[in-house]
C-alpha cells in the first residue's frame, strides 16, 4: 500500500541525530535528562517552577493532547484503512481513547495497558474491557499476536525505551495488522527555533521525542511498513502560547504574594498569544511548523525481522509444549 503523506517538503523529513547517537532520541533533550532516574524525579529541562507536576501549567496544557475530538480523528485515520476486533491502547490511563474510539467503531474490542492503577479504573468503568498493568515490553509476551490495532498516542515520550515499545507492539499485533502512533516532532521548525522552551520538551520525562525520519527507520527494521503519515490534523496550536507561558513562569519573582500579583498582571498575555497561534493554524501546519505527526504501520505477513520481544514470546511457547499445556 502506497504511503499517504502530508508533509509539507520530503526536505522537511530529515534526521539530525550526531553520528553513532540513538537516532530515536531527541538531541536536545537527551543532555537534559537521565534515562535511567525515576521518571517522576527527573530533571526538569526548562529552568522555572512551572513543574511537571499533574496540576502545573505544562501538564495542563499538555492534556489538551488528549481530547475526545482528538482522539476520534486519530481513530479514522485507522478506520479508513481497516475495521479492527481487537485493539490495545498502550499507556491508556483511564481509558480515554477507548471510550472516543467506541463512537468510531463500536464493535471493535478494546483493551488497554498503563504501568499505574488507572487502567484497573478503566477497566471497572466499563472503558476497556481487559486491563493490563504494566509495561508492554513485559507484557508482549503473553500478549503474542492477540489484536488488530496496537494504538501509541503521545506514549512514546513517555517512556524509558522507546524501541523496546515498538518491538513490543509488533509482537503483539497479528500479521497484516496496524500500528497507530501519534508523537511531538522535535524536527518542526516550531521546535528548533524555540528550542528548550518547546512546550514538549518541557513536560518531557525522557529524551525520546522521536524525529519522524527515526521512527521510520526503526518502524521498517522491526517488520512494520508506514502506510499513512500525517503532519497537520495532529498539530496541537500551543508553540507560542507554552512558550509564552515558560518565559513568564521563569521571569516571575520567587516571592510568593509578589509572584501572584505579577502573574495576575500578564495573565491576558497568554491568552493573546492563543488567540494569535490559533489564527495563524492554517498557515503553521503548511509551512512546516505543525508540531506534531500520525503514522500509521502494518505490521509485515512475512517473518523476516525476529525481534526480542518475538523471541521471548516463542520461549514462552516452547515452555508450555514442554509442560504439556
Amino acid at each position: 500500500m502506497p504511503i499517504r503523506s502530508t508533509s509539507y517538503a520530503a526536505s522537511h523529513v530529515v534526521s539530525y541525530a550526531a553520528p553513532g547517537a540513538d537516532p530515536l532520541l531527541d538531541p536536545l533533550l537527551a543532555p537534559l535528562l537521565d534515562p535511567y532516574s525515576d521518571p517522576h524525579s527527573a530533571p526538569y529541562a526548562v529552568p522555572g517552577t512551572a513543574r511537571r507536576a499533574p496540576g502545573g501549567p505544562v501538564a495542563r496544557m499538555l492534556r489538551a493532547r488528549h481530547s475526545p475530538r482528538r482522539h476520534r480523528a486519530a481513530v479514522q485515520a485507522l478506520a479508513h484503512l481497516a475495521e479492527p476486533e481487537s485493539w490495545l491502547d498502550v499507556g491508556t490511563g483511564l481509558g480515554r481513547l477507548p471510550v472516543a474510539a467506541k463512537d468510531v467503531l463500536p464493535y471493535t474490542a478494546y483493551d488497554g495497558t498503563d504501568p499505574g492503577p488507572a487502567v484497573e479504573a478503566a477497566r471497572d468503568a466499563g472503558h476497556v474491557e481487559e486491563a493490563h498493568r504494566g509495561r508492554l515490553p513485559d507484557l508482549a509476551p503473553r500478549l503474542a499476536g492477540r489484536y488488530d490495532v496496537v494504538s501509541m498516542v503521545h506514549h512514546l515520550e513517555r517512556v524509558p525505551d522507546a524501541r523496546a515499545e515498538l518491538a513490543a507492539a509488533r509482537t503483539v499485533l497479528r500479521p497484516g495488522g496496524h500500528l497507530l502512533i501519534e508523537a511531538s516532532d522535535p524536527g518542526s521548525r516550531g521546535a528548533r527555533l524555540l528550542g528548550r522552551w518547546w512546550l514538549p520538551r518541557a513536560g518531557a520525562r525522557h529524551p525520546h521525542l522521536l524525529p519522524l525520519a527515526a521512527l521510520h527507520d526503526t518502524l521498517d527494521e522491526l517488520g512494520l511498513t508506514v502506510v499513512d503519515v500525517e503532519r497537520r490534523a495532529p498539530h496541537l496550536p500551543l508553540d507560542l502560547t507554552g512558550a509564552t507561558v515558560l518565559l513568564l513562569d521563569r521571569a516571575l519573582p520567587r516571592a510568593r504574594l509578589a509572584r501572584r500579583v505579577c502573574a495576575w498582571a500578564v495573565a491576558p498575555l497568554p491568552a493573546l498569544v492563543h488567540v494569535l497561534e490559533r489564527l495563524l493554524t492554517p498557515l503553521l501546519v503548511r509551512t512546516g511548523f505543525a508540531n506534531a505527526y500520525r503514522v500509521v504501520a502494518c505490521r509485515d505477513t512475512d517473518t523476516h525481522t525476529h525481534t526480542d520481544a518475538d523471541a521471548d514470546a516463542d520461549t514462552d511457547t516452547d515452555a508450555d509444549v514442554d509442560t504439556g499445556t
